[in-house]
């Protein structure tokens, strides 16, 4: 640290040791990210300064009530784990950081991302949080590149929100950025490996029991799934995150099955990740015997393409067969579609309540907080009693 810099004004009003304390609140924010920095003894730097004793000491006892500096040894004092971050910004500012470029990110999947932006800013701009958007280096940057933006960022921000990954293995930014512990860090809506790394995610489980009751007071018995994996427990290859929605299909099966609805292995079509898809399962099923009553589907958009695909085959929903999605985008194109809606809203803002947490208390302790899904009824979806004969 600069001491040579502090300047200390002998005939302001202001105490000599406050003074004291607020310049080395500015050199402690200059000090390099992880590196707890001792200060000089009180001895050394009251004759550096020219000062009392007695006002070093007064000023470090302030800065260690206020946790920046901490004891190293009986007579020397350091920076603490967290005192930089309490002053490196006049103002909070969060990161939220893109694997791609921001139009990219905001147009995939229905525009889903910009569900959690939304109340990622809103909540944001309640609490007079700034918000920067960081773009990460490609996944085979040099190493220089991959650590000069790993200092700018926290250097920058006070912590970080992840939405999603690039499906690359091995990404070496990423993998980089991730095992920084110098700033908080939240994933959203997956899981992950890195122990020191906080997940906010949707607790699907709330939904799809809500949905079982309802299905249950429909006298609905017998229910298909149409899923856009493999099987039931997709194979997941070294990810760096692990999206919850890998994991809807059998938690809505299993949840099915507790309330008593039969879930048929035969009427369960998985790989429907397009219109044909959809439609080659859905005639493949019809060979099987009568459809079930009803169809949940992975997502909105198959749930839309399942319709169609009935239509086709001479189907009507709901009369002949019930369709329900899943996530619940508010879009002309799903309106009036039966869905189970993701929190995406409330993820985004709790992400910054968690971040804003930990910048405020210092404690970047890891959490797993989960937010409700919940069920939307909707025109697709009508009594098995009010049904017509399968065609």
């Amino acid at each position: 640290m600069q001491y040579s810099d502090i300047k200390l004004q002998r005939d302001s009003s202001m105490p000599l040791f406050l003074q004291l304390a607020d310049a080395l609140k500015i050199l402690i924010a200059q000090t390099e990210p992880g590196h707890q920095e001792k200060l000089l003894s009180e001895r050394k730097l009251a004759g550096l300064l020219q000062i009392n004793r007695m006002t070093v000491r007064r000023a470090y006892d302030e800065l260690t009530r206020e946790g920046i500096i901490e004891y190293h040894s009986a007579r020397i004092r350091q920076v603490s784990s967290v005192g930089r971050r309490k002053y490196i910004n006049p103002l909070p500012c969060i990161g939220i950081l893109l694997v791609y470029e921001f139009s990219r990110v905001v147009e995939y999947d229905h525009q889903r991302p910009l569900q959690y932006f939304k109340g990622i800013f809103d909540r944001a701009a309640e609490k007079n949080i700034a918000v920067a958007l960081l773009q990460l280096p490609d996944a085979n940057s040099p190493a220089s590149v991959i650590s000069s933006f790993i200092k700018n960022t926290v250097n920058r921000v006070s912590g970080l929100i992840h939405i999603g990954d690039r499906r690359l293995y091995p990404d070496s930014s990423l993998q980089k950025m991730m095992r920084c512990k110098d700033i908080p860090q939240v994933i959203i809506s997956a899981d992950t490996a890195s122990p020191h790394i906080t997940q906010i995610l949707p607790d699907i489980s709330t939904g799809a029991e809500e949905t079982a009751r309802a299905l249950v007071s429909l006298n609905i018995k017998r229910a298909g799934i149409v899923s856009f994996y493999e099987k039931w427990y997709p194979q997941v290859t070294k990810p760096y995150f692990v999206d919850k929605c890998i994991f809807r299909a059998r938690i809505f099966r299993d949840t099915f099955e507790k309330y008593g609805i039969t879930c048929d292995e035969k009427f369960c079509f998985f790989n429907c990740r397009s219109y044909p898809d959809v439609l080659k399962n859905l005639l493949h099923g019809r060979e099987q015997g009568k459809l079930p009553e009803l169809f949940w589907c992975q997502n909105d958009q198959i749930a839309m393409w399942f319709i169609r695909a009935c239509g086709e085959i001479g189907l009507s929903v709901p009369e002949d067969v019930s369709v329900i999605g899943f996530d619940g985008i508010e879009s002309p194109e799903f309106s009036g579609l039966a869905t189970v809606k993701m929190p995406f809203y409330e993820i985004g803002a709790k992400a910054v309540e968690v971040l804003q947490n930990a910048i405020t208390s210092g404690d970047f302790s890891p959490q797993q907080v989960s937010v409700d899904t919940r069920f939307v009824p909707g025109t697709t979806l009508r009594a098995k009693n009010n049904q017509q004969q399968q065609k």
